[in-house]
């Protein structure tokens, strides 16, 4: 299939996916696109290609895993929280660096678990009420621009 939803009303699209999702239980599908949030939506194995030649190939997760940064999103209820946090919320011995961009705040640190659970706990200690909190994995776009610009 060669841009099989391209120009496809949201309704269209839906169909299209929903079928394709159900044909690849009974084969092998090729899908040729370059929306790659589509790719991420249907695919279980891909291949990034540049100019003709093949830059990644393997399964969404395996290339993801070669590119995870060990990010922590929080994203705050309001300013004071987040000011708080980020005034007050140390590792101590862990490196991290932190990074505050409107209601959110992204942590990187090498031992992500001790990381989460580190801000979990100064979270219940200080009674801060966050939004959401997760782990950011890079997006297939994020990934091929990082190989081609490399």
């Amino acid at each position: 299939m060669d841009e099989p939803v391209s120009a496809l009303d949201p309704i269209g699209r839906k169909e299209i996916f929903e079928q394709i999702k159900q044909l690849k239980k009974r084969m092998t599908i090729i899908f040729s696109t370059h929306v790659l949030d589509d790719v991420e939506r249907v695919c279980d194995k891909i291949i990034l290609i540049n100019r003709g030649s093949k830059i990644k190939e393997g399964s969404i997760n395996d290339i993801q895993k070669n590119y995870v940064k060990n990010i922590l999103e929080i994203v705050f209820t309001n300013d004071k929280a987040l000011t708080y946090f980020v005034n007050n919320f140390k590792m101590g011995k862990v490196q991290t660096e932190v990074v505050a961009d409107e209601l959110k705040v992204f942590i990187s640190g090498e031992d992500l678990s001790l990381v989460i659970k580190k801000v979990f706990q100064f979270l219940l200690d200080n009674d801060i009420k966050i939004e959401s909190l997760i782990v950011k994995k890079p997006t297939l776009e994020e990934i091929f621009v990082k190989e081609v610009v490399a």
